[in-house]
């Protein structure tokens, strides 16, 4: 079993920092979409960095810190993310 499938089981619903950190420490590529109401955004990690991220027409490092001041929401992985 995938250690992000074993946190996710365990853990439940976790904060996005929380989540952001483990992805890191297993060194892991993956893409995170995250929804809260109406709003959709994207964080891209590579071997445990983020590389990008997305949220209406920002991106970057705004779009970043946008995405962590969203209220709640719904946090979807996927592995091996490019």
């Amino acid at each position: 079993m995938d250690s992000l499938q074993k946190y996710r089981e365990t853990h439940g619903s976790k904060s996005l920092p929380d989540i952001i950190k483990l992805i890191k420490a297993r060194r892991r590529s993956v893409s995170l979409t995250l929804t809260s109401g109406r709003q959709s955004a994207e964080i891209y990690m590579h071997n445990g960095r983020v590389e990008h991220a997305r949220i209406d027409s920002e991106k970057g490092k705004t779009a970043f810190v946008r995405i962590f001041n969203l209220n709640g929401g719904q946090v979807a992985f996927q592995k091996n993310a490019k």
